[in-house]
């Protein structure tokens, strides 16, 4: 029997976090959920997942504090972690915004804005996990 790939999504919106739950369980992916970017990192840590969805606006912790820290050299473990970044925020905004904040480009594996449709994500989250 081979293993489930291991998916976690964060976002702070539980309807999203319910529907992403539904479509990727029904494909026999191993869902996680956490609502805010701390939850997020602490999941990460206890059992490392192939693939974060990741909304960048969240209260607290936002997306690209997470996602500096699996970025971030000093976590080599954390790294090869892929990324799929789901925001209401347009790409070339995000993109725009992370790199005067950083100085450094947003290199996330897929990017979609919501909304999304569930064959998108499935095709999407297929291709990262192929």
């Amino acid at each position: 029997m081979s293993q489930k790939n291991k998916v976690l999504i964060i976002d702070d919106d539980p309807d999203i976090r319910e529907a992403l739950y539904i479509v990727l369980d029904s494909q026999e992916y191993q869902v996680t959920t956490a609502r805010y970017g701390k939850e997020g990192l602490d999941l990460i840590k206890q059992d490392k997942p192939d693939l974060v969805i990741l909304d960048l606006i969240m209260p607290g912790m936002g997306g690209f504090s997470v996602y500096k820290q699996l970025k971030d050299p000093n976590k080599p473990e954390l790294n090869d972690i892929r990324i799929l970044i789901l925001t209401s925020v347009r790409e070339e905004s995000s993109r725009t915004q992370f790199e005067q904040e950083t100085g450094t480009k947003l290199a996330v594996d897929d990017y979609i804005e919501k909304p999304f449709s569930p064959a998108a994500m499935l095709e999407r989250v297929g291709k990262l996990l192929s």
